[in-house]
């Protein structure tokens, strides 16, 4: 719930040092003074947006929304929400790592952990009629304990559909070097596997460090996206047969014969780990040690 100006929510808190800053947005370590708990706060500057007034309160309210009514423990929950001036506080719990610190990650058995969580997230996202539309592992949050989860709404929107039954244009957005072919093509009909190929293309990403085309200029890599087939994981880059099936399976060009996220839960290279407990023991025993300090956000 978005509290208004009115209340002495600022006050709550204590901000530490920036930790993430874009163009609209900046994201601090904080901690709550009442009880000492280390959170993060997304301040969003609606004075920023380069848009109308209107508009832009329309954007922040969208990913506040998505992120009251989301509850699943691979996502990243909203503790509260409140306006103050001209900024809206996103308040949420605090993560040790990002994905993106940890990169490259070439042992299938830790991938098949980590992509495990994050497609749990993703089913559950398109169960809810939303779609991420930012898959990257930048995104993608763990704690020392093992737990993962996706973050950052910013772009997702909700799947709307018309009292004709026809579904709302989608828009162009995401990053780049992620986006899916429908994407680019910027037909507005794509739906939820266009996070399916961006899952595909972050598993690359933290296989190799990069994504792919990421030696490229932004316009050029969507042109080679668009164009070109698919990139794939080769047998002398991988010797898990699995992994690669995997990346195969998600970078298929035709949205239509990509799965859903429920099915490539079902697939053998997610499967790798018998359950959820031992998955998050492996990341957590994979984080362990004093070398791991120097990464942690």
């Amino acid at each position: 719930m978005l509290r208004n100006e009115q209340d002495p929510c600022p006050q709550d808190y204590e901000l530490g040092p920036s930790i993430y800053k874009n163009q609209n947005s900046v994201v601090n370590k904080a901690i709550i003074k009442a009880t000492n708990d280390p959170v993060v706060i997304k301040r969003l500057h609606l004075d920023d947006y380069g848009d109308i007034q209107g508009h832009a309160i329309k954007l922040v309210m969208r990913e506040v929304k998505i992120m009251s009514v989301i509850h699943h423990e691979n996502l990243m929950p909203t503790i509260e929400s409140f306006l103050s001036d001209a900024e809206v506080w996103i308040i949420m719990p605090q993560m040790d790592y990002s994905l993106t610190n940890l990169i490259p990650i070439t042992d299938a058995r830790l991938l098949s952990a980590y992509f495990y969580f994050i497609i749990e997230g993703l089913v559950y996202l398109h169960e809810q009629n939303i779609i991420h539309r930012d898959i990257k592992s930048g995104n993608v949050l763990i704690s020392a304990d093992g737990s993962v989860k996706l973050s950052d709404y910013g772009v997702s929107r909700f799947i709307d559909v018309m009292e004709t039954g026809q579904e709302k244009p989608l828009s162009f957005v995401g990053t780049p070097y992620w986006m899916s072919p429908e994407m680019i093509e910027n037909k507005g009909n794509y739906d939820y596997k266009t996070d399916i190929w961006s899952l595909g293309i972050t598993l690359l990403e933290v296989y190799f460090g990069l994504p792919p085309h990421s030696e490229h200029k932004p316009m050029k890599a969507l042109l080679k996206i668009f164009r070109e087939a698919p990139p794939r994981l080769e047998k002398d880059e991988s010797k898990s047969k699995l992994l690669r099936a995997f990346v195969q399976t998600c970078l298929k060009k035709d949205p239509a014969k990509r799965p859903t996220a429920t099915t490539l839960l079902k697939h053998r290279f997610i499967k790798k780990l018998e359950n959820s407990v031992k998955r998050k023991a492996y990341i957590r025993d994979s984080l362990s040690g004093p070398s791991m300090q120097r990464l942690k956000i």
